[in-house]
């Protein structure tokens, strides 16, 4: 009796274990069955708060929908998408929207480093370990690689540099994006207080910013790599460096490998409508976030 008892046991743990197994890969299967661009399904979060409008033309306002609200677009058309928010379904604009880069670009590599103990400040490839402690984004979507915001204005341009770049055989590797101004403050005076500030002769505003165009969501910091070996491209620092040889006038001029890749991921991001930042061959920034991209408040601070 009880040998029956136990291989039941045993079958029925073994069935709900094949279970669990079979719904995860159902759910992994649909995220990576999502296509580049696709913006139905996507979730989306507003950095203000926004109008809920009874149709894609019209200027009823039936809701308000508060700050920092994540929701997912149903349909969209107009330069607005369909939401639902509690029981009520109406039209967002799309203007000041975060998308979540995760659903809405899945083939980009999500390496957020600000989310984990580990970060990639260094200075001379020397790790800055007195601020590798605590993650700086906490929330569980972000720190489980399943959420990574962007402005959507934004987003769409990096769409189109990650089409270009994986119809040449590259594809970006994200390392962060929407950066809250909290965490921008946070760092900063991290970095100020570190042991190695005087290897930065104290210059630490030219290489950690107080507030950027990180806290709007416009911002991306990323590098790319060779699809077919997986591996990064060689670049004239690593990731992250707080120097001078991240600068542009220590490689832009110069004919070795990595000043050739840092031109060709210069390349790739401005002809996609990104600006670039002179210190840094890894930041880019939209290019037109002074014509609409950017609303009243002056930098955003939702939860990251």
């Amino acid at each position: 009796m009880k040998r029956k008892l136990y291989r039941f046991c045993f079958m029925l743990i073994c069935i709900l274990c094949l279970y669990g197994k079979t719904e995860a890969q159902a759910a992994e299967k649909k995220t990576a069955n999502r296509s580049d661009g696709q913006i139905v399904g996507c979730q989306i979060r507003l950095p203000v708060a926004g109008k809920l409008y009874k149709s894609k033309k019209s200027k009823k306002k039936i809701a308000v929908i508060p700050r920092g609200t994540i929701l997912k677009v149903i349909k969209s058309g107009n330069h607005r998408f369909y939401v639902k928010y509690k029981k009520k379904k109406g039209w967002i604009s799309e203007k000041h929207v975060f998308v979540n880069l995760v659903n809405y670009i899945p083939s980009i590599d999500y390496k957020l480093h600000l989310a984990k103990k580990k970060k990639l400040f260094n200075i001379k490839g020397k790790a800055l370990r007195d601020i590798n402690q605590n993650p700086f984004y906490t929330s569980k979507g972000v720190r489980q690689g399943k959420q990574c915001w962007l402005n959507y204005l934004a987003a769409k341009k990096l769409l189109k540099a990650q089409r270009v770049l994986r119809r040449d055989g590259y594809s970006i590797v994200l390392y962060d994006a929407y950066r809250p101004l909290s965490v921008s403050r946070k760092l900063y005076k991290a970095v100020s207080e570190s042991s190695y500030v005087k290897e930065m002769g104290g210059a630490v505003g030219d290489y950690i910013a107080f507030r950027s165009a990180h806290n709007k969501g416009v911002a991306v910091d990323l590098t790319i790599k060779d699809i077919r070996t997986g591996k990064e491209l060689a670049m004239p620092s690593q990731i992250m460096t707080l120097g001078v040889e991240s600068s542009e006038q220590s490689w832009y001029y110069r004919f070795t490998k990595e000043s050739r890749n840092a031109r060709l991921l210069r390349r790739y991001m401005t002809q996609a409508g990104f600006l670039t930042l002179s210190t840094e061959w890894w930041h880019f920034q939209d290019g037109n976030h002074y014509q609409g991209t950017f609303c009243e408040e002056d930098y955003y601070n939702i939860s990251q």
